[in-house]
């Protein structure tokens, strides 16, 4: 027969191993949150690529690009400035990434480009009043050819394709995270509630410090290690504007990490807070 002591000891003992449990569903659901607010969310990549100048770069190749085959075609550079063929290439590089996301979605619309470059091709040699015969609608085609190779090449997202397999995977675990954190968080709520009941909720002060600060001190560390190690900064990318981009993409996520961290350990805090108050109250 188990004697007081030991009926104690024992509820601690089970209560610790849920509290534990507890930071676990913790960390899961703070994952999972951090996942989808993330690598899981197309806005938060447009709005890297943005703050990285990583769009300016593309439009920059792509005119760059587009002024070398045209004026080795007898354009002038001029005209490529002021064509309006590079309005779209914000919106076409977002469709790009939306089917990374999205496989069903619809990409740019490369068929309007051609017949866009082509009609202006041709309007501004009838402007030159050049007649337009065979020969030169055949060099204007395929003109056009390369214009829409290099533009397709430049405003495609690297790996893309591997990428899009790796979200979608992703999303299957974050699902796994999600159902496994909240069980591991309502259960040693319930469990912990009952085996350690009154006392105004002082008796359970550890089980709920414990996984709260136990899971910012893991968000903490991990986002510091990261950093500290400058394993970010030593990513090999030879493309400065793409390196530019993934590097802020990065530390990014490392700052919500951190901000992840930061709000486990202000709840944790005011617990401790509140429970010193209860205490300062019995005496």
């Amino acid at each position: 027969m188990l004697l007081f002591s030991d009926k104690v000891f024992l509820r601690k003992l089970i209560s610790l191993l849920f509290s534990f449990a507890l930071m676990i569903g913790i960390i899961l659901i703070c994952t999972a949150i951090l996942s989808r607010v993330t690598i899981l969310s197309p806005s938060y990549l447009t709005a890297q690529m943005e703050r990285s100048g990583y769009l300016v770069s593309v439009e920059e190749k792509i005119e760059s690009d587009f002024i070398s085959y045209g004026m080795s075609s007898g354009f002038d550079e001029e005209f490529f400035q002021n064509s309006g063929i590079y309005e779209n290439i914000k919106e076409d590089v977002h469709s790009e990434i939306g089917k990374m996301f999205a496989p069903l979605a619809s990409g740019p619309d490369y068929a309007q480009l051609h017949d866009d470059l082509y009609n202006k091709l041709v309007s501004h040699i009838e402007q030159q009043e050049v007649q337009i015969t065979e020969e030169i609608d055949e060099a204007v085609k395929y003109l056009v050819e390369l214009f829409q190779t290099a533009y397709a090449k430049e405003i495609s997202f690297p790996l893309a394709g591997i990428l899009g397999g790796l979200i979608e995977s992703a999303r299957m675990i974050m699902v796994v995270f999600i159902i496994l954190g909240i069980a591991l968080i309502i259960m040693p709520i319930v469990v912990i509630a009952k085996l350690n009941p009154g006392s105004r909720g002082k008796s359970t002060f550890p089980y709920w410090f414990y996984p709260l600060s136990g899971a910012a001190l893991f968000f903490a560390f991990l986002s510091a290690l990261i950093s500290i190690s400058g394993m970010i900064e030593r990513i090999v990318i030879l493309d400065k504007g793409f390196y530019t981009f993934v590097t802020m993409y990065a530390n990014g996520i490392l700052e919500l990490m951190m901000l992840f961290a930061a709000i486990l350990g202000l709840i944790a805090a005011v617990l401790s807070i509140n429970y010193r108050r209860k205490l300062r109250a019995d005496v």
